[in-house]
């Protein structure tokens, strides 16, 4: 399983986006299944979720992420 913290943005007034937050640099690649997931559950409430501290790897890597969605 997984581990990410999930909450408002702090800088934000409004607390949109979400924030996710990897625990340990979890790998964003092998990490997409239970985060399109999680996007999927909360985007339209949020309008926006913003991912930091996920390991990404090469850049191919992160558009294989990226082309996902």
């Amino acid at each position: 399983m997984t581990f990410f913290s999930i909450k408002p943005l702090p800088e934000s007034r409004e607390g949109l986006p979400l924030l996710v937050q990897a625990e340990d640099g979890i790998d964003l690649l092998a990490s997409q299944q239970e985060l399109r997931e999680l996007i999927d559950q909360h985007l339209e409430r949020c309008g926006g979720v913003l991912l930091r501290g996920f390991a990404v790897g090469e850049a191919e890597r992160f558009r294989a992420f990226a082309a996902a969605f």
